[in-house]
């Protein structure tokens, strides 16, 4: 049961965190920069946007978020 639950609460985050590199992928496509663009622009790391997305990393840093902001 507990196995079960944590399964479920895991899935939520990844899917939460998934949303939000989502949802930074549609602000770069509005500003007409890809993700690795923006990286590049910004100084935020692609690799830790990469992890976001595939489930590897579960949050970004304020550093990351306030550098990714400035540039969208």
């Amino acid at each position: 049961m507990l196995s079960r639950n944590f399964s479920e609460v895991y899935k939520k985050g990844f899917v939460f965190m998934s949303e939000l590199y989502n949802r930074i992928e549609r602000l770069c496509k509005n500003e007409g920069y890809t993700i690795t663009s923006m990286c590049k622009k910004s100084g935020a790391s692609r690799a830790s946007l990469s992890d976001l997305n595939n489930g590897r990393k579960k949050n970004l840093s304020a550093e990351t978020l306030k550098k990714i902001g400035a540039t969208l």
